[in-house]
């Protein structure tokens, strides 16, 4: 069960990243 946790968490923060970085590259092609 802890592992399962913490993988969720991971994949969360990896999310987070993945989507910040694809908005920076949007900005950076608009501007």
């Amino acid at each position: 069960m802890i592992t399962q946790g913490v993988t969720f968490e991971m994949n969360n923060f990896l999310k987070q990243i993945y989507i910040l970085r694809n908005k920076n590259q949007f900005i950076n092609c608009i501007s």
